[in-house]
């Protein structure tokens, strides 16, 4: 059974096992930037990245991004691209529309690397190892395949340190911080990114192996859920739980606890969401707004005035649920309402920042509901 299940594999590997030269480790011809070449043997993982951000970091496929570059680069220059560069098309730094930059945050970015510095960002913070060489999470055999192996990766191993050289933190010139979320999560005790963001999954990784369960190389998150929900499902509900408890008949406790590491929200610093809590009649009808709060970074200029995030002079206030706290609101009823509804919202880039770079039609711009409980006002705890 074993041979012939060898037998089977041999055609979709005889190009890449032909060419194996034992003194490089690099197969005669492979292009370790190319994501295709893994296909054979990895995929599960390569279908899962082709759904991912990271396949779509670079600025010709991702609108957001794309948009928000064309901005920055308007303000600041052609070296701006540069910069971001170094996290959305790491293996191109040099040369931003090339074959390797446009494959975004592939095969080869994370994996066929000796180690990660923890003193530099993006690109410069990633050692590539030899051509050909490949790690991951696990020990390997040095002649892994078509390509060489060995032992595990620490800073994949981890589960965060490889995360962390892209999702750490950003601040502006003047120290005022953008992305935060890789020091919001070193306050967490537990989780680390992978833990969420590429949860355990059923099936093998590819051909060759035998473990029946990988890890998820979709990078679950936001975006995802906005753009291509039928494949990240309802990955946000993770995020935060929502409790709803009647304390009389003319007062409602909403508790809204971040069950994840890092505050919510997060990520993208334009990124804003809100609590509601209605009044609603039998039928379901909002009678009345009880209470709305926002959950959101403000940020500002030199003289107090909302300002884009890059370009502030200081952070105002962070208004966010910090991870593993939550904020409860005591909320008086209005009139005489059958039931009580409480959401959880989300919008990954506020109005004003969806007009600015002409995406207010875009899905992104489209504010999301991501929990939701409805209480019987007569349901008292």
């Amino acid at each position: 059974m074993k041979t012939a299940r060898l037998f089977w594999l041999t055609p979709a590997l005889a190009l890449a096992l032909a060419g194996c030269k034992k003194d490089s480790g690099a197969p005669v011809g492979q292009n370790d930037d190319v994501p295709v070449t893994c296909q054979s043997c990895h995929q599960a993982v390569y279908e899962e990245w082709q759904q991912s951000m990271h396949a779509m970091a670079h600025h010709s496929k991702d609108a957001l991004y794309a948009s928000f570059r064309e901005v920055r680069i308007g303000k600041e220059g052609l070296q701006i691209a540069t910069a971001c560069a170094g996290c959305h098309s790491p293996r191109g730094v040099d040369a931003p529309d090339g074959p390797a930059a446009m494959t975004g945050v592939a095969c080869a970015a994370c994996h066929q690397l000796d180690a990660v510095r923890a003193d530099a960002k993006g690109a410069k913070a990633l050692v590539r190892a030899a051509p050909g060489t490949f790690r991951g999470p696990h020990d390997t055999p040095k002649e892994s395949g078509p390509h060489q192996g060995g032992p595990a990766l620490p800073a994949i191993a981890d589960g965060k340190s490889l995360c962390l050289a892209c999702h750490s933190e950003l601040k502006t010139p003047n120290g005022t911080p953008l992305c935060s979320t890789g020091m919001e999560a070193a306050a967490g005790e537990d989780a680390t990114c992978v833990s969420c963001h590429m949860p355990e999954v059923e099936g093998p990784s590819g051909n060759l192996t035998q473990r029946t369960t990988h890890r998820s190389h979709r990078f679950v998150g936001p975006r995802g859920t906005w753009e291509a929900p039928e494949a990240f499902g309802k990955f946000m509900d993770t995020a935060v739980d929502l409790k709803v408890k009647v304390l009389d008949p003319g007062t409602v406790e909403v508790t809204v606890a971040n069950t994840s590491q890092h505050a919510f929200p997060s990520g993208f610093p334009g990124r804003l969401a809100w609590i509601s809590v209605d009044a609603l009649d039998e039928a379901g009808t909002v009678t009345a707004t009880l209470a709305k709060a926002m959950l959101d970074k403000q940020y500002v200029d030199a003289e107090g005035k909302p300002a884009l995030p890059p370009y502030s002079a200081s952070l105002k206030a962070d208004n966010r649920i910090q991870g593993g706290q939550q904020k409860v609101l005591t909320v008086a009823l209005k009139g005489d309402p059958a039931k009580v509804r409480a959401q959880v919202g989300l919008r990954l880039m506020p109005p004003p920042l969806a007009k600015m770079m002409k995406m207010e039609g875009s899905v992104l711009a489209t504010p999301r509901v991501v929990k939701e409980v409805v209480v019987e006002v007569g349901a008292k705890e």
